[in-house]
């Protein structure tokens, strides 16, 4: 511990005493922890970099959520969408293409005294944004992104790429193309 800092990580206390630059994720609820609250609209705009095998969320444009939080009972419901730019890797033949997404989210957030292991929770008057954004974003991602339905991939050569290289019509690229020799016409 330095000057009296607290070594904590908690959400809330970093968001409470400025001892890091608060996320654009962490966002003061205090408001909709009262009796009679009313929903409130929020709109959220941050560079992300996320990636589950060959699916990454690109950081540039940045991820934008349109959210409401509305006190429930039990918690806070957090409810809208997030849109952003994806960025895919094609199993088959390795080609990249960017694909925009749109993912409906709906989640309650839990008091902290309620709450389950499962649960997202409640931090304080603090509400972390990120790890439900992330969980449900990195969920529509294609574990096995494909480029088309008929991508053949890349096969026999090191600079072949069967998308873009037209097959040579006497067989020769097969890699049975060898064994042709070992017969003679008619056998």
């Amino acid at each position: 511990m330095i000057d009296g800092a607290s070594e904590s990580r908690h959400p809330a206390a970093a968001y409470d005493s400025g001892i890091m630059k608060a996320s654009p994720f962490v966002l003061p609820v205090g408001d909709l922890l009262r009796d009679r609250a009313e929903p409130r609209d929020i709109d959220l705009s941050a560079s992300v970099d996320w990636q589950v095998e060959l699916s990454r969320v690109l950081p540039s444009p940045a991820l934008s959520a349109f959210l409401t939080l509305a006190p429930m009972p039990g918690g806070i419901l957090a409810r809208g969408t997030v849109s952003g730019l994806a960025r895919h890797i094609c199993h088959r033949c390795l080609d990249e293409w960017d694909e925009a997404f749109d993912v409906a989210v709906a989640q309650l957030y839990a008091y902290a005294d309620s709450a389950t292991e499962d649960d997202y929770v409640i931090d304080g008057n603090v509400l972390d944004l990120e790890p439900l954004l992330r969980d449900e974003v990195l969920l529509t991602m294609p574990l096995v992104p494909t480029c088309s339905d008929n991508c053949p991939g890349l096969v026999d050569g090191s600079e072949t790429d069967l998308n873009t290289d037209v097959p040579e019509a006497d067989g020769s690229r097969s890699p049975f193309a060898v064994l042709k020799d070992l017969f003679e016409p008619g056998q």
